[in-house]
C-alpha cells in the first residue's frame, strides 16, 4: 500500500472510487480541486491511497493561507463536510499520517477534516455539529403531505409554506441567469450575519463545472430578489452549499417558498435524499430543518495540530472572533461585498 498525491490523470479513478463509496458525496469529486485553484488560487492537496493498482482511499484537502489564520489544510473548505473515504482503518491511518507529514513540512497551523463516518485517528475531535438529511419520497406531492407530523404541526407547516405566496412573492429556478440575483441576496445576508461573503465567481464556477447537477432558485418580492439558494447534486443526494434570505423580508417567510421549490426540484429529479447541511444543536436552523422531516447525522471534526499547540477555536463565542463579527455587521453592504472574497478564501 502507498499514498500518493493525486494528479489530473487520476481524476477518473478518484471519482469512480468516490461514487461507489457508501459515504461519498458530491464534495468528494475531483473537480473541486481545480475549481478552488482557479477562483481563489488555493492549493489542492488530494491524497490517494493505493493497494497495488487499486484505489483504497481518498482524502481531498485544500491548503488555505491568510494573514489571520496562517496556513491550514481543510477537507472540505467552505462547505459542511468532505473528509476521507477509505476501505478500512489502516488506510485512514496512512492517509492521516501523510497529511500530518505534509502539514509539518509546510509549517501549517492545523488540519481540519469533516467526517460523516467515524475514524480513530488519534487527533482532537469536535462534535458540535450535525448534518441534517431528509430521505425523499418518490414524488413531491407525497412529501408535502407531511404525514409524519401530527395534524396541528402539519397544518402549521402548510400554512407557513403558503405565507410568502399570499404576500405576493414569486419563485424562479434556473442557472446562470439567476446567479447575480442570488449572490446579491447571499452577500447582503452574510454581511448581516457578520461573515465575509464568497465571490460571485465561485458560484459561477460551480455552475460551469457541475453543469446539469446544479440549480439556482430565487424568491422575488416584485422585481426585488429577497431569497436564494444554489444546489448541486451527486451520489443520490442534492446538496445546498448556500442559501440566504434578506432580514427585512423574513416576516413573510421567503425561506419556506425557497425550500419548497428546492425540495420539489429534488423529488422531480429523482434524488433519494436532500441534505440541508450542517447545524449546531440546539439552534434555530436546526429547528427549521427538522420541521421538514430532516434527521440529524453526526459530523466529526478531526483536527491535527503540531505537538504542544492548542486546537483552533473558530466558534462564534470566541471573544476575538465575536469582536470581528460585530465590526463586520456595521460595514456598508457594497464594502462588505468588495472585502469579503479576499478574506473568506483563507477561512475554512
Amino acid at each position: 500500500m502507498r499514498v500518493i498525491r493525486a494528479a489530473e490523470d487520476d481524476a477518473d479513478r478518484w471519482n469512480e472510487y468516490g461514487d461507489r463509496h457508501r459515504a461519498g458525496c458530491v464534495y468528494h469529486r475531483f473537480e473541486w480541486a481545480g475549481l478552488f485553484h482557479r477562483v481563489y488560487g488555493s492549493t489542492p492537496v488530494y491524497l490517494l491511497a493505493e493497494r497495488g493498482t487499486e484505489v483504497a482511499g481518498i482524502l481531498p484537502m485544500v491548503q488555505l493561507s491568510s494573514p489571520v489564520f496562517g496556513r491550514i489544510y481543510s477537507s472540505m473548505p467552505f462547505f459542511g463536510h468532505g473528509g476521507m473515504l477509505v476501505d478500512d482503518e489502516s488506510i485512514a491511518e496512512a492517509l492521516a499520517a501523510e497529511a500530518a507529514r505534509l502539514a509539518r513540512r509546510s509549517r501549517a497551523k492545523y488540519i481540519e477534516l469533516r467526517h460523516l463516518e467515524e475514524h480513530a485517528l488519534g487527533w482532537h475531535e469536535r462534535r458540535d455539529k450535525v448534518n441534517m438529511l431528509l430521505t425523499l419520497p418518490r414524488t413531491a406531492d407525497e412529501l408535502f403531505r407531511f404525514q409524519w407530523l401530527e395534524k396541528k404541526k402539519r397544518d402549521k407547516l402548510k400554512s407557513q409554506i403558503k405565507r410568502p405566496e399570499k404576500a405576493g412573492h414569486t419563485v424562479r429556478d434556473g442557472r446562470h441567469e439567476l446567479l447575480h440575483p442570488f449572490w446579491l441576496v447571499y452577500s447582503e445576508n452574510m454581511r448581516d450575519l457578520g461573515s465575509p461573503c464568497h465571490s460571485e465567481r465561485l458560484f459561477g464556477a460551480v455552475l460551469d463545472v457541475f453543469g446539469p447537477r446544479t440549480r439556482v432558485v430565487v424568491v422575488y418580492d416584485g422585481d426585488r430578489p429577497i431569497g436564494g439558494g444554489i444546489v448541486v447534486g451527486g451520489h443520490g443526494t442534492l446538496e445546498i452549499p448556500c442559501a440566504s434570505t434578506l432580514r427585512d423580508a423574513n416576516q413573510s417567510s421567503p425561506n419556506m417558498m425557497l425550500y419548497a421549490r428546492i425540495l420539489r426540484y429534488a423529488c422531480d429529479e429523482g434524488y433519494e435524499r436532500f441534505n440541508f447541511g450542517r447545524s449546531s444543536v440546539p439552534s434555530s436552523t436546526f429547528d427549521f430543518k427538522k420541521q421538514w422531516g430532516a434527521e440529524p447525522h453526526p459530523i466529526t471534526y478531526h483536527v491535527w495540530v503540531p505537538p504542544g499547540a492548542p486546537p483552533p477555536n473558530l466558534k462564534p463565542d470566541n471573544p476575538k472572533l465575536k469582536a470581528a463579527v460585530e465590526a463586520w455587521k456595521k460595514l456598508p453592504v457594497p464594502v462588505a461585498r468588495l472585502l469579503g472574497p479576499p478574506l473568506v478564501k483563507g477561512i475554512p
